[in-house]
């Protein structure tokens, strides 16, 4: 664990999280998911310990052994599953990684392009944010399309105008678009409402259950 200096908000509101996690609920296994939407707390360590760097998540985060082993073997139906797995540029080779672990096979990415609040959404080409990044500035995020079991394509199920690509102003830090849960939403309603879950939530949803250390 990184040790903050007392003045660190950020960093002791992390030490504060990070001391519930004993508290946290069990994975809810009653019932095998079809359908589950995953945002892990990636773990970066560059910097980690500078408050200034604004880069820094206001949450703990997990090592990468820690989420290889996340037992998602609990939550997935063998039947059938969709798992739509966010993941930053720095780790995309780990997100690959986590689907193989988790007995999913990979089928799509589909690439969040970050945009300043301001941005004409409706243009041809609407004015980028710019995060931070050492090879160059960071854009988008992105989530990989996993499944297992019999799941079928998404034009398949009737979502043949599903774009790999959407446009979305950056919100609150890990907040992902109301344009991702659109596109969820849809998944969900063309497999006929099957169970489906959010891991590593930050607060509850409606029509899913949600897990995680701030849900």
């Amino acid at each position: 664990m990184t040790n903050y200096r007392n003045h660190d908000d950020r960093g002791q509101t992390k030490l504060a999280l990070a001391a519930q996690v004993v508290g946290m609920p069990p994975l809810p296994t009653h019932t095998p998911y079809g359908l589950i939407v995953a945002d892990p707390p990636w773990q970066y360590n560059l910097r980690e310990s500078d408050e200034t760097h604004r880069g820094r998540t206001p949450y703990p985060n997990m090592g990468d052994a820690a989420i290889l082993d996340f037992p998602m073997w609990q939550l997935a139906s063998d039947r059938a599953c969709y798992l739509l797995l966010w993941v930053t540029n720095n780790h995309l080779p780990l997100g690959f990684e986590c689907l193989k672990r988790w007995g999913f096979e990979y089928k799509a990415i589909h690439h969040w392009i970050k945009t300043t609040k301001d941005a004409d959404l409706e243009s041809d080409r609407p004015k980028t944010r710019m995060g931070l990044g050492h090879w160059g500035r960071n854009c988008s995020e992105s989530f990989l399309v996993g499944v297992k079991g019999d799941a079928r394509s998404f034009s398949s199920v009737g979502l043949t105008n599903v774009p790999n690509v959407f446009y979305a102003p950056v919100g609150e830090h890990s907040r992902k678009p109301d344009q991702f849960w659109a596109i969820a939403n849809r998944l969900k309603g063309a497999l006929n409402e099957p169970p489906a879950i959010e891991l590593f939530a930050r607060e509850p949803r409606d029509r899913w259950d949600s897990w995680g250390l701030e849900a």
